[in-house]
Order: structure tokens, then C-alpha cells, then sequence
């Protein structure tokens, strides 16, 4: 029986300049594939199938969880709420319990903001002992005095201009140049600071909505005050006889992010969004018309906010049925020229896909 000389046959090589993706068509096209499961990237060019998923830790009672920036932890290294208690990298911080509810978190720059709460925590070492806090610290800050003085002075044809509250022997190093103070409980109620927080509250011409510390010495805060059109605002000098509050303000915020060195957040009662002063999550009350102030701009849509999340170069904040996107890099630019349908119910289930 003769049989045929068999000619050997190379092995065809076939080269992939671009990757289609899945196709499920009956007929695929060269470059695609039929099926995408389990596969990963960390032989890349190559797909390779991906290790299997382990358990690496049980827990129960997490309301909040969030990764710090700056950790080289493992995923067993809990940083979160837990049955009404802060955790950072496994370790409880302080013993006290936080409100009942949910949580947002957001790592400000080393600061772990927690709200509703207005509570934070630091875990980068302090620049003079070296050393980490380990308690939760209040993001609000009040002062209580008697006694104090008030007076400012302001020329409208010089431009000069000098405002300050003043008390023998007070200590006014918790405050810096530069932070945002809210006084309450003046007799004269031109020296209290208008703080706006619902529609329905309304800031007169002369009212004072800012104050920022120009300069802290011994007994004497110098400070520059505000009015809602930008100019400069003036206090009824005299002294107070009765106690005044002189303190650092957080909005009621229930939905929090960062983004482009801000801290964003939307109220609860829904009517409002906060930005932060530009690299400190402690001031959001600045508005001395420069392009690092705080900012906050009223929404004109019902019902309460179900989340918050920075996405490419916009903020974006959810309700249950529409979404706010948020544009701009400073008070003078920021807009919301835009408002989509849709929206979430729960603000634990935005994702960037």
C-alpha cells in the first residue's frame, strides 16, 4: 500500500495589533474573545487568570471604612467604624462612641474627617514631638470670654481699615491667620457672625458672614470681617458685658469627599453644597474674595443628598432622583451649569465603572 509523502507544516503565528475586547456574536471577529471571565493584567501584554479570591478578615458591626493614603498595612489592618468606634490600621482610637448612623469618611491630607460627626483623626506624626495622636480630636472649636471689647474702623475714601476684639490677658493662640471664626451671644447683634444654613435664613447688607484672623497677640485678635457682597463689614464698637462664644464652624454635612485639595460636602437638609478653604479642611466660612476661600452655593432640588464623590475633573453629588455635577477649581469659577436624571439610593453604591 503506497501512502502519500506528508509535507510538515509550520505552525501559523498570529499577531494581535488590537484587542477588541469581548464579543459574544456568533460569529466574533479576529481579536476579540468569547469569553472574559476571571482573567487579569499582571502578566501584561499577556491575560492571565486571575488568583483566586481569599477571605483575609471577618468582621461585623462596620458602618464606615475608607484606605489611608499613606499605609503600608496589610488588608487585615481594619481603618473604620465599627460598632460606634474608630479604627485606624486594627488599633481603636479613644473610647468614645460616635453617633448611631451611617458614616462618610474622607483622608484630608493625613486627617481622617468623619461625619456627621465633625470628628477627625490624625495619623500623621506631629511636626515638633514626632509622635501620633491617639484621640479623636472635634473639627469645631469654640472659645468662651467676657468682658470682651469690640471695634473696627473703616474708611471708604482711604481704604484703611482695622477691626478687633479685644480682653486683658486673653489667650488666643488656638488660632492662626487665616482661620474662619464664628462669634455668637453678643448683646449687640451687629458683632454676631450671620451664618446662612437653610433658604430660609437671610444675611442683611451690613451683616458680618465672615471673619478671618489677620493677627493673634496677647489679649487682642486682629481680624478681618465680611459682608455678603464681598466688601469689608464693620462690628458696633463697645464692650460686651455678658459671655460670647468665638469659635471655628463646620457646616452639618452628612456626605463628604476630597477633591483638588478640598474638602466637599452637601448638607443634610439638601439645600446646600460646601467646599472647604483650599488645603484645610478645618475653614468654611472664608469669603475674603480670594481664589483659596471656602464656598458654598445653594441647590434648588428637593429631597436630602445620598452621596458625594470627586469623578475626573467635576464633583459629583447624588439625590435619589438627579445627580449635581460640580465644575471649577476656585469660588470665582465654581458652577453647576448641569443637572442629570437618575441619582442613587444609597451613597455606599457609587463606583466608577
Amino acid at each position: 500500500m503506497l501512502l502519500p509523502i506528508l509535507q510538515a507544516k509550520e505552525n501559523p503565528v498570529t499577531q494581535i495589533v488590537s484587542f477588541a475586547g469581548l464579543d459574544l456574536r456568533p460569529k466574533a471577529k479576529q481579536g476579540t474573545l468569547l469569553e472574559t471571565e476571571n482573567l487579569c493584567a499582571d502578566a501584561y501584554p499577556a491575560l492571565t487568570p486571575r488568583q483566586s479570591r481569599e477571605k483575609v478578615v471577618s468582621m461585623t458591626g462596620i458602618t464606615a471604612f475608607c484606605a489611608p493614603e499613606e499605609t503600608g498595612e496589610p488588608l487585615t489592618a481594619f481603618t473604620g467604624v465599627k460598632d460606634r468606634h474608630f479604627y485606624y490600621q486594627g488599633t481603636q482610637i479613644g473610647d468614645d462612641l460616635l453617633d448611631i448612623g451611617e458614616k462618610s469618611i474622607a483622608d484630608f491630607n493625613g486627617k481622617i474627617c468623619i461625619f456627621p460627626d465633625k470628628i477627625y483623626y490624625d495619623y500623621l506624626p506631629d511636626p515638633d514631638t514626632g509622635t501620633v495622636s491617639q484621640t479623636l480630636c472635634s473639627m469645631e472649636q469654640t472659645q468662651t470670654l467676657t468682658g470682651v471689647s469690640f471695634y473696627s474702623a473703616y474708611n471708604e475714601t482711604t481704604g484703611a481699615y482695622a477691626a478687633y476684639i479685644s480682653k486683658s490677658g486673653a489667650d488666643f493662640s488656638a488660632w492662626k491667620p487665616g482661620d474662619s471664626l464664628v462669634i455668637r451671644g453678643c448683646a449687640k447683634t451687629q458683632n454676631n457672625t450671620c451664618v446662612v444654613q437653610g433658604r430660609k435664613d437671610y444675611a442683611a447688607e451690613d451683616a458680618i458672614v465672615s471673619v478671618v484672623v489677620e493677627s493673634v497677640e496677647t489679649g487682642r485678635m486682629n481680624l478681618l470681617l465680611y459682608q455678603k457682597r464681598g466688601g469689608y463689614a464693620t462690628f458696633e464698637n463697645g464692650t460686651e458685658s455678658g459671655s460670647i462664644t468665638v469659635g471655628r464652624s463646620i457646616p452639618d454635612m452628612d456626605h463628604v469627599c476630597v477633591h483638588n485639595n478640598r474638602l466637599f460636602g452637601t448638607a443634610k437638609n439638601g439645600e446646600y453644597l460646601y467646599a472647604s478653604k483650599l488645603g484645610d479642611c478645618m475653614n468654611f466660612h472664608t469669603f475674603a474674595g480670594l481664589d483659596s476661600d471656602s464656598w458654598y452655593s445653594a441647590i434648588g432640588t428637593p429631597g436630602a443628598f445620598t452621596g458625594i464623590c470627586s469623578y475626573r475633573t467635576a464633583v459629583v453629588a447624588f439625590k435619589s432622583h438627579c445627580i449635581h455635577h460640580v465644575y471649577g477649581d476656585t469660588p470665582r469659577n465654581f458652577s453647576i451649569p448641569k443637572q442629570t436624571a437618575g441619582g442613587c439610593i444609597d451613597g455606599r453604591s457609587i463606583a466608577e465603572i
